[in-house]
């Protein structure tokens, strides 16, 4: 049995060794609130101190706080002090270890979880938690269905719009304005409270109840609302930090888009679309300017050659001088015409068309050549939802001159139209390698 007022008499020396002064009554608040006990005058009706198994933290920081006028070293001070003087194996042992768990902590510590995870060893214990917690941010649902053509054609829209965007200034990321394109059609992703407050708030409870039962030998115990409530910021942040998760990773191979490579001059698309003199696409009868012409030399054919095999005699305006024709025709003159005939509209453009994976976009290198592995040659108006393809062809590499590559989110989508079987437009479209340099001829021996 310990005497009171010797054990507050030790507790005032030991404090003002450390340069804080206290009363005696104060002392004896100190030690009331250590084992417990409402106030001094509950403890003073005991003939000594009583023993206890562990310090109350909670209640002796409280009193702690007062005297050391909101100064935490000088709670840090008092706190300890107190509890080893209540406890006096608590100064012989001084640091706590649970090595299984990373956990070392002070006594004085145990009622101030923000304190502790101000040290070396608080940040060691949240990665330790950290390492037993799971949060991926962006993570695919394999229960779930893949999307559908028009969500990929919105989303691929995007992604081409990001690039384009990027490509007019060395200022602008282009993966982080994907990236944003990405975002803002995913949304947010997992959000990371729910996920604390769903399941990682639950398993750091069953280690706070784990370090508990070991602090027992040492007369302490963590409040398991004050610990966890002090841990759910510097857990969410280390494991938003850990996280390396983006959109990209919220597709897979099988959420597809519709490739449409526009055949046109650079221009608007309205302003670039093919005519007819009559209401209906008659191949006899086309408009003949720049915007037949230009469309049909990318596709293997001058203005001389339309017109030798359609018979329109209409005055060319505007016509491009100098304009070099595709050296290999995309499509048989048979073909040709059955596409415009068939046009369905007075309007329309030359398009090569496929089915994609969306992420195949995000690699591709617009300024580069494109190179389809397999498409439809096709007629098609996105604005009056026409489209005829009549033949399909592949492997086809167009460049960035040939036209303008977009997705069925431009207008009414060939799909939309139509209703195709996916599967006989599936194809991809890569930036084709480049052909290595041919070494240089070695210099000519001389005898």
């Amino acid at each position: 049995m310990t005497d009171i007022t010797a054990t507050a008499r030790t507790l005032a020396a030991n404090l003002k060794g450390e340069d804080i002064a206290i009363k005696h009554v104060q002392a004896l608040d100190l030690l009331a609130a250590g084992a417990g006990l409402a106030n001094r005058h509950v403890l003073s009706k005991n003939d000594s101190l009583p023993a206890i198994k562990r310090v109350n933290i909670r209640l002796l920081t409280t009193a702690a706080t007062v005297l050391a006028q909101h100064d935490l070293l000088r709670r840090h001070k008092i706190v300890d002090a107190t509890a080893q003087v209540l406890m006096p194996e608590l100064a012989s042992s001084g640091m706590v270890e649970l090595d299984e768990y990373d956990f070392r902590i002070l006594p004085h510590e145990a009622g101030n979880p923000d304190l502790f995870l101000q040290t070396d060893r608080g940040e060691k214990f949240v990665a330790k938690l950290c390492s037993g917690l799971y949060y991926t941010r962006y993570e695919t649902d394999r229960s779930s269905k893949s999307m559908s053509l028009d969500q990929g054609n919105s989303l691929g829209a995007k992604i081409l719009e990001a690039k384009a965007k990027a490509a007019k200034s060395d200022e602008i990321s282009e993966e982080g304005l994907i990236n944003e394109a990405m975002y803002e059609h995913f949304g947010e992703g997992t959000d990371l409270r729910w996920e604390w407050w769903d399941y990682n708030r639950g398993e750091v409870s069953k280690t706070i109840n784990a370090i508990n039962s070991d602090l027992e030998d040492f007369g302490l115990e963590l409040d398991d609302e004050d610990w966890l409530s002090a841990l759910e910021d510097p857990i969410c942040e280390a494991l938003e930090d850990e996280d390396d998760s983006t959109p990209r990773d919220l597709l897979d191979r099988f959420d597809l888009c519709e490739a449409i490579f526009l055949i046109k001059a650079e221009g608007y698309t309205i302003d670039e679309m093919i005519s007819s003199n009559r209401s209906w696409a008659d191949f006899a009868d086309l408009h003949v300017g720049p915007e037949l012409q230009y469309p049909l030399s990318r596709m293997g054919y001058s203005i001389a050659d339309y017109r030798k095999i359609s018979g329109n005699r209409n005055e060319g305006e505007d016509l491009m001088r100098g304009l070099k024709k595709r050296s290999e025709r995309l499509v048989s003159p048979e073909k040709l015409q059955e596409m415009v005939e068939n046009a369905c509209s007075q309007n329309f453009l030359f398009v090569l068309y496929a089915i994609m994976p969306v992420q195949d976009l995000i690699g591709l290198d617009l300024s580069k050549p494109l190179q389809f592995s397999d498409a439809a040659i096709a007629t098609y108006n996105p604005y009056a939802g026409t489209f005829h393809d009549a033949a399909k062809t592949g492997p086809i590499t167009m460049t960035a001159k040939d036209g303008e590559l977009a997705t069925g989110d431009i207008g009414y989508s060939p799909d939309g139209i139509c209703g195709f079987v996916h599967s006989y437009y599936r194809a991809t479209i890569t930036n084709p390698k480049e052909a290595p340099e041919a070494p240089a001829p070695k210099a000519p021996a001389y005898a």
